[in-house]
């Protein structure tokens, strides 16, 4: 069976978005630099959670201070990424509407399980899937798999960085987007 990583290998760019939505009262310039730092700390909660030493380390340290799920959201703070792993602004769109901001995944974020971790990690920050293109559609099956895996002890690390990225910001992910293919072709896609 051929994995998300893999499939992702063959394609030309790995391509993330993320939309948010008008807060009612307009986006202040501090919601807008707040969409930017949110979305770092998306990235490096994602690398993160699937790096199973980090994982496994937290978790016991979390449950040594009897944190668990109450555990407050600065108990956690996820690693830097490697400057490899700095996923790249592509395309930002801004109105009245709404702000969306598209990423290029480098190879050196998704390998390893950074798309397991994308997809957990958006799922908990818009309480829903990301949208996934057909040609990736294993990677829904492989964080399924991931996340049924994960230990008593895991879990509320994982709801922790949730809360964690959400704090960054006033507002939050309405949908987000995973998808292949070609420069020339990411317009289609966004717009």
């Amino acid at each position: 069976m051929a994995t998300s990583e893999n499939v992702a290998a063959g394609a030309r760019a790995v391509f993330f978005s993320v939309a948010y939505p008008d807060p009612k009262d307009g986006f202040s310039s501090r919601d807008a630099a707040g969409v930017f730092t949110q979305l770092d700390a998306l990235f490096r909660a994602a690398r993160a959670v699937t790096d199973p030493q980090w994982l496994a380390a937290t978790a016991e340290r979390l449950g040594q201070q009897g944190g668990g799920e109450a555990a407050p959201d600065h108990a956690i703070e996820p690693p830097a990424p490697k400057p490899a792993q700095e996923p790249a602004v592509r395309r930002i769109h801004m109105d009245w509407r709404h702000i969306e901001v598209a990423t290029e995944l480098p190879w050196e974020f998704i390998v390893g399980g950074g798309l397991v971790g994308l997809v957990t990690m958006a799922k908990l920050v818009t309480e829903q899937e990301p949208r996934i293109q057909v040609a990736i559609a294993q990677l829904s099956l492989e964080q399924a798999d991931w996340e049924a895996r994960r230990t008593d002890a895991e879990r509320p690390v994982i709801d922790v960085l949730g809360s964690y990225v959400l704090g960054r910001a006033r507002v939050r992910p309405s949908y987000t987007q995973i998808y292949l293919g070609e420069e020339d072709e990411f317009e289609g896609w966004t717009a």
